[in-house]
């Protein structure tokens, strides 16, 4: 792996520096060809760019919840689909209405998390 020194002679304050491998590194110096800012500066822009690493969107307690949950409707439409194939299930509209209430307060979940950002 090749270390990246994010400090620049115009930096004042803390330094850190950055493990990259080499493809990373070949990576990063397309980047700073193509758009002419320095290595510092590109990984400023990406980093501080992103409000969903300081503020995400869901706290590791929703989001654990949030994927049970997806994984147990995962589950039911695999199960409602293999009765369907094997002609074993009439009326499973009703099953599927069920699955997609269930999506729609995932669905608002998420909306109700995205606006209290």
């Amino acid at each position: 792996m090749e270390q990246l020194n994010l400090e620049t002679e115009s930096d004042v304050g803390t330094a850190m520096c950055v493990r990259i491998d080499a493809t990373e590194h070949q990576r990063i110096k397309k980047m700073i060809a193509a758009t002419g800012m320095t290595g510092p500066e590109l990984f400023r822009r990406a980093l501080f760019a992103r409000m969903d690493l300081e503020r995400p969107l869901l706290t590791p307690e929703q989001a654990k919840s949030f994927e049970t949950e997806l994984k147990r409707q995962g589950n039911n439409i695999n199960q409602i689909a293999k009765k369907i194939n094997m002609g074993l299930m009439a009326g499973w509209s009703q099953a599927l209405s069920a699955i997609n209430v269930n999506y729609m307060k995932l669905s608002q979940m998420l909306t109700v998390n995205y606006a209290n950002r």
